[in-house]
């Protein structure tokens, strides 16, 4: 299995490297900030497709939880042996401008279902987080495209962890607030 952090650091490597769409990240960041922030609402897709679809979360509240979702991840990822289908991008852009991750989507090209049904959600879910079946149904989506299809989709903001994972929750907490593998820098541009 790949470890979690290392899996996200090649791909941040790849952002952080090419000049062009470090520029139009926060170039779009700047543009997203000048609208009022109780008319920010969803995702803005970057209408860049290498190394994947782009886009960015400027939503106040998801930035707030980003550490919290970050471990949520790491915590799936590590449960299912890194079979569990996460985005291959969710970095924090410098000075919490917003959420870079993957837009699977792909700027609405492809659909978004409710998946609602509890017996037929992944198990690692299930063994996760607090078993409500409604939490978790509510916040698991499949995405489909033509010769594409992702699932489970988990809107992790939404759902706790159960006890017996509060202590590595908090271990991986304290450790993404104190430490920048997830954050997207624009200095590559000064050089």
């Amino acid at each position: 299995m790949t470890n979690f952090n290392e899996r996200f650091r090649l791909v941040k490597e790849k952002i952080q490297k090419d000049k062009n769409l470090i520029s139009k990240i926060f170039s779009f960041s700047e543009d997203l900030s000048l609208i009022p922030s109780t008319s920010l609402d969803g995702y803005y897709f970057l209408e860049v497709n290498k190394p994947f679809p782009l886009g960015i979360d400027p939503s106040r509240r998801h930035i707030s939880f980003f550490e919290e979702i970050l471990s949520k991840m790491r915590i799936l990822h590590e449960e299912s042996n890194g079979e569990i289908d996460l985005p291959k991008a969710y970095f924090l852009l410098e000075s919490r401008k917003g959420i870079l991750s993957e837009d699977l989507t792909c700027n609405y090209h492809r659909a978004v279902f409710s998946f609602n049904f509890y017996s037929n959600l992944n198990s690692v879910l299930k063994k996760v987080f607090q078993n409500d079946p409604f939490w978790l149904e509510r916040s698991t989506f499949q995405i489909k495209g033509k010769n594409y299809e992702r699932f489970p989709v988990i809107d992790l903001d939404h759902l706790q962890v159960k006890r017996e994972y509060q202590k590595i929750f908090k271990e991986y907490l304290e450790y993404y607030k104190k430490h920048e593998d997830f954050l997207i820098k624009r200095d590559n541009l000064k050089n």
